[in-house]
């Protein structure tokens, strides 16, 4: 009948992203060991002309060192090993899992007259992420005269935190034969975009106030800000285009696709507030995260596409081709930087 096939599958997968901080820092500051180690690693400065044809140029020679070298002599190893210690706030340690599946119907028959074939049906998605970080252990140190300070204990506290998102994506497209040349095109659909991993980490960044002379532990905190955001949801959009195809010939087609998209754009940084255990108080303090905007964005596009074979040409050039498109696209798509953009306050 109309409905000529039907498809279904599933699909599992699973990805975790970690970084971890592995910093090693060394310090020395004998100024007799930097001039041994720089006289033993001096290298030749690989380039004869470097800013010649700069304005006032005057300097003719420049000092470099070779790296390698200038870790052994240092530390006695080119490598120093790692830190021992990975543990960080900044550290992300994301597991996502996706479950999903689809069914479609292609079909094939007659509209108005005209041939007309296609498919239509829908995908289910189902995400979970499980988000784990780690918390800075801080201290309240007492100056002595009714002002306190922070200091950073060492010590780290786990957290973990779960989020979720089910999308349902239909989909229908239509090809219509309208001439034996010409054959025109559309489809309508619904798609979603999953944020990176790196997005979803569940770190923080304290930031401690300059001084030493604070009545509050929140005056003393400057800044808390989120590495990521665990419950950021997948970026929805509906999406039409409608295109145009001529076939001038077995070898030649002309194209035009005109395109649409409404998204809820983007994210945008959000201040929530937390609670922080420091020195057995608990303390409220804001933190600046991101969440999904509200706000509805719009593309709009058209693209032109000439394609040809080169079958007119002798063997073996015909085997050749090219293509020469042009695509038009106009947008009021906004994204705030966390730190630098538009900041909302809940409350």
């Amino acid at each position: 009948g109309f409905i000529s096939r039907i498809d279904a599958g599933a699909r599992y997968s699973r990805r975790r992203y970690t970084t971890y901080d592995d910093l090693v820092t060394i310090d020395q500051n004998s100024l007799a060991v930097d001039r041994a180690v720089n006289l033993a690693c001096r290298a030749n400065f690989p380039q004869s002309d470097y800013l010649s044809d700069a304005p006032s140029h005057s300097v003719r020679s420049w000092a470099t060192f070779d790296t390698l070298c200038q870790f052994r002599n240092y530390l006695g190893t080119q490598d120093p090993g790692g830190s021992g210690d990975t543990r960080s706030v900044a550290n992300a340690d994301v597991s996502e899992t996706v479950w999903s599946g689809y069914v479609m119907a292609s079909y094939k028959g007659e509209a108005a007259g005209m041939p007309v074939r296609g498919n239509f049906g829908v995908r289910v998605v189902d995400t979970s992420v499980v988000s784990k970080g780690l918390r800075a252990g801080l201290d309240v140190v007492n100056n002595g005269d009714g002002s306190i300070r922070l200091v950073e204990t060492g010590a780290f506290d786990d957290t973990r935190i779960k989020a979720s998102s089910f999308r349902v994506l239909p989909s229908v497209n239509a090809n219509f034969d309208l001439m034996p040349k010409t054959v025109g095109r559309i489809a309508l659909y619904r798609a979603m975009s999953r944020p990176a991993p790196s997005s979803l980490a569940a770190g923080r960044t304290i930031t401690l106030q300059d001084g030493t002379d604070f009545t509050s532990i929140q005056d003393a905190i400057g800044e808390i800000v989120a590495s990521g955001s665990p419950r950021l949801k997948p970026i929805m959009s509906w999406n039409a285009d409608v295109a145009l195809e001529y076939y001038a010939n077995r070898d030649t087609i002309l194209a035009t696709t005109l395109y649409y998209k409404q998204f809820t754009g983007g994210f945008i940084p959000v201040t929530i507030d937390e609670e922080f255990v420091i020195d057995g108080q608990t303390v409220t303090v804001p933190v600046t995260q991101t969440q999904n905007s509200d706000d509805k964005s719009h593309v709009y596009g058209a693209e032109f596409t000439l394609s040809n074979k080169f079958s007119w040409l002798p063997k073996p050039l015909d085997g050749f081709g090219g293509k020469l498109s042009y695509n038009y696209a106009i947008t009021n798509f906004k994204n705030h930087d966390i730190r630098l953009g538009d900041v909302i306050d809940p409350d």
